[in-house]
């Protein structure tokens, strides 16, 4: 009975002996795959990727990392401008800064709370159109680097219009307009589907955006609303509608009347000087026509000498002058 225990022990043994060599032979395998895939030489590099939205004129600053360390050797931006060429930013702590970009953005630092550790960071005082575009930065420190890339977009709120338009089939068209924005603002109805919309780009890089729905003349306003969303707003903008007061056919008399009454006056006006001056001056020549000739001079004659037939001439004369005064008098009579 002892000899099979011992028989049964030493069996044991073996099998158990056998088994914890074939697990740590397994597990030096893995842990060898494992370290040739990473070279103990190679340093760790990181790359992340982030889209910012920033307001039109704000002053903003850009960081290569959330991180400071005292052990960084340089930052180097690479700016890639949606329009334009591109340049490049650089600070380095024993190499003298870089700049081809050659306007208001550098590259500054500023010491950490412990005034120790040292961060770089690109400052835009501010922002404008030109600067959109792709940041492309990267941090060596000792041991490592890391690689950011930043899309930077310039937003811009824009302004809302509403106006109310009568149409001749005796309905109004709504009109919901959200003008210079960036990007495209986003219009909505109370009422559903059936509006129409356009977008148009302006010339300052904004966009425009307008939509309109018609509806019959007799339909209640109160419950009718556009609702107008964009990236720089905590909340939608709603805009209600009021009816235009309708302009009949009395006010459009009234309105083509006053020029019209303006005219007429001018025009009589304009008569009553022109047969004024020319009656006046039919009177003026009448006045003259009118006026007695002065008495011929009264030459002395012998009383002796005097007959009647040398006086004829005379009375002839004075007959012939008479009768052009008289020819004139009835001229102007007439």
């Amino acid at each position: 009975m002892t000899t099979f225990t011992g028989f049964c022990f030493i069996c044991i043994l073996l099998v158990s002996l056998t088994f914890a060599s074939r697990t740590e032979t397994s597990l030096t395998t893995l842990h060898a795959s494992v370290s040739s895939s990473i070279s103990p030489t190679t340093k760790e590099e990181f790359i992340a990727i982030y889209h910012m939205d920033v307001e039109l004129g704000k002053s903003i600053n850009l960081t290569c990392g959330n991180f400071t360390n005292k052990n960084i050797l340089h930052v180097i931006w690479e700016i890639q401008p949606y329009v334009g060429n591109s340049c490049r930013l650089a600070m380095s702590k024993i190499h003298p800064p870089e700049d081809s970009c050659k306007d208001r953005r550098q590259v500054k630092s500023k010491i950490g709370r412990n005034n120790t550790e040292e961060q770089f960071y690109l400052h835009i005082p501010e922002l404008e159109f030109k600067y959109e575009g792709i940041y492309k930065c990267e941090a060596v420190y000792n041991g490592g680097a890391w690689k950011e890339h930043i899309y930077l977009n310039a937003t811009v709120s824009p302004d809302i219009y509403t106006n109310v338009e009568r149409l001749s089939d005796r309905k109004l068209k709504l009109v919901c307009q959200a003008s210079n924005g960036k990007p495209a603002a986003n219009i909505s109805w109370t009422t559903g589907d059936g509006s129409t919309q356009t977008n148009s780009a302006n010339l300052n890089g904004t966009f425009s955006v307008e939509s309109w729905i018609i509806i019959p003349a007799n339909t209640s306003l109160e419950d009718i609303f556009c609702k107008v969303e964009h990236k720089t707003w905590n909340q939608t903008q709603s805009r209600n509608f009021t009816v235009p007061e309708h302009k009949g056919l009395d006010s459009w008399i009234f309105w083509i009347a006053i020029p019209g009454v303006i005219l007429l006056i001018c025009l009589i006006i304009a008569t009553s000087f022109y047969f004024i001056r020319k009656h006046l001056s039919n009177f003026r020549n009448c006045n003259k026509a009118t006026m007695p000739a002065p008495a011929p001079p009264v030459v002395a004659v012998p009383s002796k000498m005097m007959e009647v037939d040398e006086l004829e001439p005379y009375a002839s004369y004075v007959e012939r002058v008479n009768s052009i005064y008289n020819s004139s008098a009835e001229l102007c009579n007439v």
